[in-house]
């Protein structure tokens, strides 16, 4: 065999005795490199040089061919599909979406940026023909497991395959080269390596290929195709890895196939290769992916009545490929696990959709009904529109209304993902957004109680309308209970009076026998002040005929009483009820009348300014109000569109969500409601801060939206403002299995409000409830620590790591992202306090995701100690770089700390703190290592003002003569070892990598205080030297132009 030519010219004779010195046997593998074939050379092409140095000498190609020659018998020789894949590959590694180049701009990170080809380039050029078969089963089982459970089974495989081989041997049935390779040691950190490129590879080619690969996967979804699940693990994995390379040979050589195993599919997906499928289900549907790798008659038929061959597990909607994994644990037996290749990643847009499932889920609404809630949600958007009060507060709502248009206004193949999106998140029943064991549907919007009770123009008749509804559905008797309603007026000073009204729940007989029962209000004025009662007297009454005529023409009967003594207060702490009956009911004119009772009224604000308030009769027992069916979806949707509405509707959602008190489902035992604590949130907004706003307290009181629900859409709407800023990144769906309740990256002042403290006293003691943040508030103050934090759970799916872990991380890597804290790839002049992330399409070639810190004490280039190396030379004006030969670079030392994460006895470690160096280098030289984050922990100056000076101002950089105390610093020597009098300028002038390395290295030396970066604007010397003048000149030692 041609390929292992440099194996069988070591060995000559295979007998036992050779056998056992075959133990020793070593390869050079450098003697198995070749040049790429030519598909595959563009690849090589668009990899960077130290990513492809790597690939081809270092242990990705000593893993290639060691996993190549031990498998290499086992396979066949499949010619076509070895050059169809290096040709889709070099496609893909030429698209700039999904291999994006390295610059200037990414600073320490140049060499890591683009797609990983590491595992591709390797085998390419390994001249072992069977390693890119190793590529390609290294897809096929990233696409369909995690890290953790994909190198047990590559563990799995090695070991199982020298097995056979020497059990091959014991019989000399098998090439000696065969035993030779299997007597070499493939480590286990070499096969998670191997797998961690093949991951990464994986998800910039779907990036690539995105239109093909949602297509191919919707298809695939909606198919009930079984999954082979009989025999070993070695033999299921290999089985499926030979027969799905040998359909795509066959498809690749123009001959049609028929798919009997899902995981031939999951194959070809993960391989980007996509033939013309015939799907037979109700009807014949052929689907065109106009792959020029395959002809035309190239078709792949789908649907058709598998074939019972072994054992065959029916399919529940997912890839479930189950597997004993005998390597995964320190101790104990083998660990079944399964598959779940529709886990894939998404966008923080699309999370939104899943959310709104998992709120359909809650809300109990059927499949058949989800166009409709779809719609509803569209309609509700202009109501959250960002500039409105309720927008603002409310952002997580307005997320909904947005992930609902998606839904329905994406184009055909994009629908059919959102619609399956918004089905994951219904299926599963997940604590992601808490405990969903109740919440009110539609957040009550679709009760007909609460729409006709905010449909109401005067907002004491919501309050009224909503009461009596909630009455009505009770049964209770006309003359057994009435409404209370006292408002403050002129509450401003303490001069003013409360008005009352006490109305009928519902209609009652008049003294007119022949005119139908009608509502009947009794109104009043309680006069609180003595001093101005003639004022009052005034006002009061006339305001009191002018309501009397306003309920008249409401169709009830309104009466003004001169007082109601009677009527308890509540500051006294006296209880009292309503002395009536229906064998003795009041006088109409009169009213009602109370007495003093051992009966508690169910009041709906504080007692002592102003609310609504139910009285019942003493012998009256108001049962609970009955269930209200919803509004039919038509009618509501006509509802929410009557703009009218929207002012009531904004203010109602926002006393449901900044109220969100515990209240009992039954008018009975609804708890006191305290009015001002609401009030005095809301006021915030400028909404709720007139007196007669507490109708939308008590139809709020409903339990509309549990405080873990709302608790962690805040959450949830928290970590979409962070991947706003990096719109390129993407999100695990397996994040939908953690609590976002228990993340422990949320900031200090959002937890605050989450705290179990904060619930009791928000139920009982709402006085000393704290000060609830708005999630931007939240925002602004979120820390590097937090945001790592976030991005580690969203990108992992599962890790949920302490802050104090992260205090120190400048960076995080993961598969094919890096993301890099801004102060690393940022000019001095534009640091932010503002939290700054941005993400970069690459990987740093570590397994598992990495959190990069800086080393303790970063090493300085020492002092020159050649005479001519300083010169300090005078500032002659110019504003010029000279340190354009300044770069940075990124290593790693062997310091590398795996982080404990409930993973308690696995074999494997999936998240690492790794020890990373960035260098500054001068044309090669080393200057310095860098810790960035000194300029977070250490104040400097900024000159980021523009002086209003005209065109005959002295700017910076001109008139040379009148900088005499100026000394310029145009190299790395001069500014470590800086003028003992004057100010150095350091002169980079448009040089962000080289003002950042020397702000970092002079925070590093303790003299942040003596420095000041000036960052480019218009500015003139004599405005910059005032700036420094009061109250003493002190002009800093470090000018960094």
């Amino acid at each position: 065999m041609s390929l292992l030519s440099g194996v069988s010219a070591a060995v000559t004779s295979f007998n036992t005795e050779g056998r056992a010195a075959l133990v020793q046997f070593n390869v050079d593998f450098s003697l198995l490199r070749c040049d790429a074939p030519n598909e595959f050379r563009p690849i090589g092409t668009a990899m960077s040089l130290w990513r492809r140095t790597t690939a081809e000498s270092g242990t990705f190609h000593r893993t290639a061919c060691r996993l190549g020659l031990l498998f290499h018998d086992l396979l066949p020789d499949n010619i076509l599909l070895r050059r169809a894949y290096g040709e889709r590959a070099a496609e893909i590694a030429s698209d700039i979406r999904a291999n994006p180049q390295g610059s200037r701009a990414h600073g320490p990170f140049q060499d890591y940026v683009g797609a990983d080809c590491s595992s591709i380039w390797a085998a390419a050029t390994s001249k072992v023909s069977a390693a890119i078969a190793v590529h390609l089963l290294g897809c096929l089982l990233a696409k369909l497991w995690d890290a953790n459970d994909a190198i047990p089974i590559w563990v799995e495989l090695v070991k199982e395959r020298k097995i056979h081989i020497n059990t091959a041997a014991e019989a000399n049935i098998i090439n000696p080269n065969s035993v030779a390779i299997a007597q070499m040691d493939i480590g286990r950190q070499e096969l998670a390596a191997w797998d961690a490129s093949c991951r990464a590879w994986l998800r910039r080619a779907n990036e690539s290929k995105k239109w093909a690969h949602h297509q191919f996967s919707l298809i695939v979804n909606n198919l009930s195709l079984p999954v082979c699940s009989g025999g070993t693990t070695y033999e299921q994995v290999t089985n499926t890895w030979i027969r799905s390379m040998e359909t795509v040979e066959k498809l690749l050589k123009g001959q049609p196939h028929e798919a009997y195993d899902r995981l031939l599919l999951d194959a070809i997906s993960s391989w980007h290769l996509y033939p013309d499928l015939l799907v037979l289900q109700d009807r014949a549907t052929r689907v065109h992916f106009h792959d020029e790798k395959f002809s035309a008659s190239a078709t792949l038929t789908l649907g058709t009545e598998y074939r019972r061959q072994g054992n065959w597990t029916a399919d529940d909607g997912l890839t479930r490929w189950s597997l004993a994994l005998s390597h995964q644990k320190y101790y104990g037996g083998p660990v079944v696990a399964k598959s779940d290749a529709n886990l894939s990643r998404v966008t923080i847009q699309e999370l939104w959709i899943v959310a709104l499932g998992t709120m359909f889920r809650m809300w109990k609404i059927r499949l058949s009904e989800f166009d409709h809630a779809l719609q509803w949600f569209c309609h509700l958007s202009p109501i959250t529109e960002p500039t409105s009060h309720c927008g603002i507060r409310l952002s997580w709502l307005r997320r909904f209304c947005e992930a609902a248009k998606q839904v329905l206004q994406s184009d055909d193949g994009e629908e059919k993902r959102a619609k399956d999106l918004l089905r994951h998140g219904w299926r599963r029943d997940s604590n992601f957004l808490g405990d969903l064991s109740w919440s009110t549907p539609f957040f009550g919007l679709r009760i007909p109680s609460v729409a006709s009770a905010l449909s109401q123009a005067k907002p004491i008749e919501c309050g009224m309308q909503y009461l009596r509804a909630e009455m009505n559905l009770a049964n209770v008797n006309p003359y057994s209970a009435f409404i209370h309603v006292t408002v403050r007026m002129n509450s401003e000073d303490d001069a003013g009076y409360n008005y009352n009204e006490i109305a009928t729940i519902a209609p009652v007989a008049t003294d007119d026998k022949y005119h139908p029962p009608q509502h009947i209000r009794w109104i009043w004025i309680e006069r609180k002040a003595r001093n101005n009662l003639r004022d009052i007297v005034s006002e009061g009454w006339g305001e009191l005929h002018h309501r009397c005529s306003q309920v008249e023409a409401m169709g009830e009967k309104c009466f003004i009483r001169p007082s109601c003594n009677d009527v308890p207060k509540g500051d006294a702490g006296l209880k009292f009820s309503l002395r009536t009956s229906v064998v003795n009911p009041f006088d109409q004119e009169v009213g009602p009348t109370f007495e003093r009772s051992p009966h508690t009224p169910q009041k709906y604000a504080d007692s002592r300014s102003q609310g609504f308030a139910i009285w019942q009769s003493t012998e009256a027992n108001i049962p609970s109000p009955g269930l209200e069916q919803p509004m039919p979806w038509d009618d509501s949707s006509e509802w929410l569109k009557n703009k009218s509405y929207y002012g009531n509707i904004q203010k109602y959602l926002l006393t449901v969500y900044i109220g969100r008190l515990s209240f009992q489902n039954t008018l009975k035992r609804r708890a006191p409601w305290e009015h001002h604590i609401v009030q005095r949130e809301a006021e915030n907004l400028e909404l709720i801060n007139s007196a007669d706003d507490t109708q939308y307290l008590i139809i709020a009181a409903q339990p509309v939206m549990p405080h873990e629900l709302t608790s962690s859409l805040e959450i949830l709407d928290l970590a979409s403002l962070l991947y706003s800023k990096i719109p390129s990144a993407t999100i695990s769906l397996k994040v939908m299995n953690i609590k976002l309740l228990d993340s422990k990256w949320i900031p200090q002042c959002l937890e605050r409000a989450l705290r179990p403290e904060f619930q009791v006293s928000q139920q009982h003691r709402p006085e000393l409830r704290p000060h609830r943040p708005l999630v931007a508030e939240a925002w602004a103050n979120m820390g590097r620590a937090e945001t790592f934090g976030c991005i580690a759970m969203f990108e992992s799916g599962k890790f949920n790591l302490d802050q104090d872990t992260l205090q120190e991380v400048i960076a995080l890597c993961s598969e094919d992202s890096i993301f890099v804290s801004g102060v690393l790839l940022s000019d001095p002049a534009k640091i932010s306090s503002e939290n700054n992330i941005q993400h970069i399409v690459g990987n740093v070639g570590h397994i598992g995701m990495v959190l990069m810190v800086s080393p303790e004490a970063p090493r300085i280039r020492p002092l020159a100690d050649e005479v001519g190396q300083v010169s300090h030379a005078q500032y002659d004006g110019a504003r010029d770089d000279h340190f354009g030969g300044t770069s940075l670079h990124l290593s790693f030392t062997e310091w590398k700390v795996p982080l404990d994460w409930n993973s308690t006895g696995q074999i494997d470690n999936e998240i690492f703190l790794l020890e990373s160096v960035v260098t500054v280098r001068d044309r090669g030289e080393f200057v310095a290592d860098l810790d960035v984050l000194d300029l977070e922990r250490n104040e400097f100056d900024v000159a980021d003002f523009q002086c209003s000076c005209g065109p005959g101002s002295t700017l910076l950089g001109s008139r040379a003569s009148e900088f005499s105390d100026f000394i310029s610093l145009d190299s790395w020597d001069e500014l470590l070892d800086p003028p003992s009098e004057g100010a150095g300028i350091f002169r980079s002038h448009g040089n962000w990598v080289a003002r950042l390395a020397c702000a970092s290295i002079l925070a590093q030396k303790g003299l942040s205080s003596a420095m000041v970066v000036i960052d480019g604007r218009h500015l003139c010397w004599k405005c910059f030297l005032n700036n420094y003048s009061y109250p003493e000149p002190r002009i800093p030692a470090f000018i960094i132009d």
